[in-house]
C-alpha cells in the first residue's frame, strides 16, 4: 500500500475516532459494545462507557481474537450513528453476536479491543492495556474466536472434543475415530491456529471466569476452556502411531496448560515471574515487539507488574527492553536478568541486534529454548524467577541454590545513554580448552556443529611423565587414578551443572553418574540405540582428546574411581528425588541443542565448567555481585577495561559463594 493511501487512512481514523470517542472519565473506565442487524441486515453498534468499580455495570464478555494481518481492508458497520470501518478479522464476530441465536436475543455487551479501545490514542491504549487483566478476570464470560468455521476445521474441533471427552470418559478412549488420519490432519489445523500463538491471547485465555464460561468458537462449533486444556494434555497420549501430523504442532497449546496450572490458585499469577514467562513463552508472536513484555502483564506476580508500570508504547522497543533491566536490577537487587541475553542471542545470520550484550532481545528469542528450565538462573531453588516444572514438582523447600556472589548485593551504574553497564565482580580465569558440540540427531557427517578447542595453558598441558605417574609402577597408577578421579568427580558435576536432577533442585549424585559415565564411554554406549544414547556417544568421540590437568578425558573415563561399592550403595540410599535420573537425561539436558546447549570449558589454571555455545578461547569467566551464577565476558579489543557479554556458566566449586569467602579481588567491568 502507498504512503499516500496510508496517510488518507489515518486521517480517516483520526476523524472518525474523533466523532465516536469521548475521552474516558476515570482510569477505570472502560467502553462496551453491543451489536443488531438492521433491518436490511448491515450491523449497528451501540458504544458505550462503564466504570470497571461501578457496583451495577453490566455483565459482559470480552472477546479474545486475532487482529491477522490485513490491517486496511475494511467493512462498515454503523456505530453510534457514525460509519465505521473495522478490521475484516473482527466482521465475523460481530456477525456471530448478531446471528447466533443465544446471543440474538439477550444481545449482550461485549469488549472487543479494536472498537473499544480508540486506537488512534496512545495514552488510552496504554491505560487500557493496564486494564486488561481485570476486564477479562471481571467478566461475566469470555469468549475465544479462533475464526470462520470450515469443513475442515468442524472436524477438526470434534475430534479435539472427543479426545479432551476420552479423560473423563473410558469407553470415548477407544473410539475409531480417534485412528481416522484425517481426522488428526484437520484436528493438526486447529493446534496450528495463529490464537494459540499470538502474545496477547495468552492471558486472555487464562484469566477470567471459570473455566465453563470460557468459551472457544471456530465457526459454528465451540469447546469450553476446561475442553481444550483436557485435549491439550491428552493428545499426545491419543495420537495413533504413524498418524501423519508433527505432535510439536501442539506445543503451544501443551505450554499454556502448564502456564495455566501455574497461574490459577487463592492469589492468580502469584508464582509466575515476568522472566520465566518471557522465556518459556518464546514460540509467541506479536505485532509490536513491545508487547513482548506488556501483552504478560496480566498473569505475572505483582512485583514484576509494578516494576514495569504503565506499557510505554511512546519509547521505541529497545528503550522498553533496557528499561527492563535497568528497573529489574534495581528492585530486584540482582543481576540475574542479563543472563537471559544469551538465550536471545541470534545466530546463523539473522539479523543482528544493535542492543548493548547485556540487554536480553526479547525478539530475537529461540523457539528451541522454549523448555521449563531456559536457563540455570531460572533454577527452581530461588522465586524470584522460576520456570515452568511440572506441577508436581512445584514445592522448593530444600531445593538447592546457586549462589555465585553469596550475599552479596549488585554494584552497578548504568550509562546516561544506556549503552554500558558497569558492575563489580571477581575474576576467576581465562578459558583454556573447550569441548565441541554436537548434534547426532543429523547425519552423520554433518553432527559436529562447535569444533573441539584444545587446552594449552602450561598446568592443562601438563606432561605427568615428568612427575613420574605415567610409570608403570603400582605407586605411580595410583597418583594417576587419583587425580583421573578428582577431574572425573568435577567433570560430572559440571557435565550435570551440579544438579542431579533437570529441574536443578537436588545435588548431583556424583559417584552414580560417574559410574554411569564410565561405563558409556568405555563400552561405546553400552548397546543402548535411543537418541540420547547416541549423542553422548558422538560427543565422547569428539571431546575424548581434550586435556584437562595434564589427562585427557580418554583417560579420566579409565582411570577415575566412583568410589567403593559401600560408597556408591550409600549415596544410592540417600538419594530420594533423583534415584530414577540418570546420568545421560541429565547429560542430554546440559548440552542437547534443544535444551541448554552448553559447552565443556577448562580453564588455563584448570577449573572445569560449562559456558555457552559460543563461548570462545580467552573469554574470562567470572562472579558478578548479584548475580547468582558465574558468566562469561570477552574482552573488547578496542577499548580497555569493557567487556562484551557471552553469557551465563557453570563454573565447578565457584558457584556457592566461595569466589567471595576466599577473598579473590574486586574488579570493575564495564560491559558494553
Amino acid at each position: 500500500m502507498s504512503s499516500v493511501v496510508r496517510y488518507l487512512y489515518h486521517v480517516f481514523d483520526t476523524e472518525v475516532a474523533k466523532s465516536i470517542y469521548e475521552p474516558l472519565e476515570t482510569k477505570n473506565t472502560i467502553r462496551l459494545l453491543r451489536v443488531h442487524r438492521d433491518a436490511d441486515g448491515s450491523i449497528i453498534g451501540e458504544l458505550k462507557p462503564f466504570s470497571l468499580d461501578a457496583p451495577r455495570k453490566p455483565r459482559y464478555r470480552p472477546i479474545s481474537y486475532v487482529w491477522g494481518n490485513d490491517h486496511q481492508t475494511r467493512r462498515t458497520i454503523t456505530l453510534n450513528g457514525h460509519a465505521y470501518g473495522t478490521l475484516r478479522s473482527v466482521y465475523p464476530i460481530l456477525e456471530l453476536f448478531c446471528d447466533w441465536p443465544e446471543f440474538r436475543t439477550s444481545r449482550p455487551w461485549i469488549w472487543i479491543d479494536y472498537i473499544c479501545i480508540n486506537q488512534t490514542d496512545l495514552a488510552e491504549r496504554a491505560m487500557q492495556v493496564a486494564l486488561m487483566v481485570r476486564i477479562y478476570g471481571e467478566s461475566s464470560y469470555t469468549t475465544i474466536w479462533l475464526g470462520e468455521g470450515t469443513p475442515s476445521s468442524d472436524r477438526g474441533m470434534d475430534l479435539m472434543k472427543l479426545v479432551a471427552d476420552g479423560e473423563m470418559d473410558e469407553k470415548k478412549k477407544h473410539d475409531p475415530k480417534l485412528y481416522d488420519f484425517n481426522a488428526w490432519k484437520d484436528y493438526e489445523k486447529v493446534a496450528l491456529n495463529s490464537w494459540f500463538r499470538r502474545g496477547w491471547t495468552l492471558q486472555e485465555s487464562i484469566t477470567g471466569p471459570d473455566d465453563g464460561t470460557c468459551v472457544y468458537f471456530f465457526g459454528d462449533k465451540k469447546l469450553t476452556r476446561w475442553e481444550v486444556i483436557c485435549a491439550a494434555h491428552a493428545t499426545r497420549y491419543r495420537l495413533p502411531p504413524g498418524a501423519p501430523v508433527d505432535i510439536e504442532s501442539w506445543s503451544p497449546l501443551w505450554n499454556r496448560r502448564r502456564i495455566y496450572h501455574w497461574y490459577r490458585g487463592e492469589d492468580p499469577g502469584r508464582w509466575v515471574s515476568l522472566l520465566a514467562l518471557m522465556a518459556y513463552n518464546c514460540q509467541s508472536e506479536v505485532s509490536d515487539d513491545r508487547d513482548h513484555i506488556y501483552s504478560l502483564l496480566g498473569v505475572v506476580n505483582r512485583w514484576d507488574r509494578e516494576a514495569v508500570g504503565l506499557p510505554r508504547y511512546d519509547l521505541d522497543v529497545e528503550t522498553v527492553y533496557a528499561k527492563l533491566v535497568r528497573d529489574w536490577v534495581r528492585g530486584r537487587q540482582s543481576l540475574d536478568i542479563i543472563c537471559f541475553a544469551h538465550m536471545c542471542y541470534r545466530r546463523h545470520g539473522k539479523l543482528e541486534s544493535t542492543l548493548p550484550s547485556w540487554v536480553p532481545d526479547w525478539r530475537n528469542r529461540d523457539v528451541k529454548s522454549a523448555t521449563h528450565i531456559p536457563m540455570l538462573v531460572s533454577q527452581s531453588g530461588k522465586q524470584h524467577i522460576g520456570n515452568f516444572r511440572p506441577s508436581a514438582e512445584s514445592g522448593s523447600r530444600g531445593a538447592a541454590q546457586y549462589n555465585a556472589s553469596g550475599n552479596k548485593v549488585p554494584v552497578v551504574e548504568f550509562s546516561g545513554d544506556g549503552r554500558r553497564l558497569t558492575c563489580k565482580g571477581i575474576l576467576v580465569d581465562a578459558l583454556d580448552g573447550i569441548g565441541g558440540m554436537i548434534d547426532a540427531s543429523q547425519a552423520a557427517s554433518d553432527q559436529t556443529f562447535e569444533t573441539l578447542v584444545q587446552s594449552t595453558s602450561p598446568i592443562n598441558s601438563l606432561n605427568l611423565s615428568s612427575l613420574g605417574v605415567s610409570s608403570a609402577t603400582a605407586e605411580a597408577n595410583s597418583e594417576k587414578e587419583e587425580l583421573a578421579s578428582i577431574v572425573g568427580r568435577q567433570l560430572i558435576a559440571s557435565l550435570a551443572h551440579g544438579r542431579g536432577d533437570e529441574f536443578l533442585k537436588w545435588a548431583v549424585p556424583w559417584r552414580r553418574f560417574l559410574f554411569e559415565f564410565k561405563e558409556m564411554a568405555l563400552n561405546d554406549g553400552s548397546g543402548r540405540t535411543d537418541l540420547e544414547a547416541k549423542n553422548f556417544v558422538a560427543w565422547y568421540r569428539l571431546n575424548k582428546s581434550l586435556i584437562i590437568h595434564g589427562l585427557t578425558l580418554e583417560d579420566v573415563s579409565k582411570y577415575a574411581q566412583p568410589g567403593d561399592g559401600e560408597a556408591l550403595r550409600q549415596e544410592r540410599e540417600s538419594e530420594r528425588e533423583t534415584r530414577n535420573i540418570d546420568f545421560i537425561d541429565r547429560f542430554g539436558h546440559s548440552t542437547g541443542t534443544h535444551n541448554l546447549s552448553r559447552r565443556l570449558f577448562t580453564t588455563e589454571k584448570g577449573y572445569i565448567g560449562m559456558a555457552p555455545q559460543r563461548a570462545h578461547k580467552g573469554d574470562i569467566v567470572c562472579v558478578l555481585l548479584g548475580c547468582s551464577v558465574a558468566v562469561i565476558l570477552r574482552p573488547d579489543p578496542a577499548t580497555a577495561d569493557s567487556y562484551e557479554f557471552i553469557g551465563e556458566a557453570y563454573l565447578e566449586g565457584f558457584m556457592d559463594g566461595q569466589a567471595v569467602e576466599i577473598g579473590k579481588p574486586e574488579s570493575q567491568f564495564v560491559l558494553i
